[in-house]
């Protein structure tokens, strides 16, 4: 006989993906921003979304950085998201190494009193913690009008977008 916790992970494992509501997609934007940032500066296991993240800071350029099309499920202190992460202005290379400028993402998020982040997996032998959010190289969708959480941590409509220059 399957206990209550079983029947709630295989509940939660089929429901579909939805858009969070707009005050919980902004705590989760923050807690991708922040796990991106750490990732890219201790590599804590994911090395695409390092690169991605790193390749949108070099030069001097400096091309806006996006979350697009971000889907969980989950309830209470668990979510479960998909996500893209797109750079603008095409592929580029950091220190040698081609970066793509779109990941299709999946990140486990938890909510700790009122702050959302995304679940680390505990070191195995000493050093980092290991980021929950995996990624990989992406094709571009069909393009599509909408406002995109941007770095700055502002939502923007393509209109409204200030320059890429910082």
């Amino acid at each position: 006989m399957l206990g209550l916790a079983a029947i709630l992970a295989v509940a939660t494992a089929e429901a579909p993906m939805t858009p969070p509501s707009q005050p919980l997609a902004r705590r989760l934007y923050g807690a991708i921003w922040d796990d991106l940032q750490l990732n890219a500066m201790i590599g804590n296991g994911n090395r695409i979304a390092a690169l991605w993240y790193q390749a949108g800071a070099d030069g001097t350029t400096h091309p806006l950085l996006h979350i697009l099309d971000l889907r969980c499920r989950g309830r209470g202190t668990r979510r479960v998201c998909h996500f893209t992460l797109f750079r603008e202005g095409g592929g580029a290379t950091y220190l040698g190494e081609p970066a793509p400028d779109r990941l299709a993402c999946t990140a486990r998020f938890r909510r700790s009193r009122t702050i959302w982040g995304i679940e680390h997996i505990p070191p195995t032998r000493g050093g980092h913690s290991q980021t929950a959010m995996r990624c990989e190289g992406a094709a571009a969708p069909v393009a599509r009008g909408g406002a995109t959480p941007c770095l700055r941590g502002l939502l923007q409509t393509p209109a409204s977008r200030p320059s890429p220059d910082r």
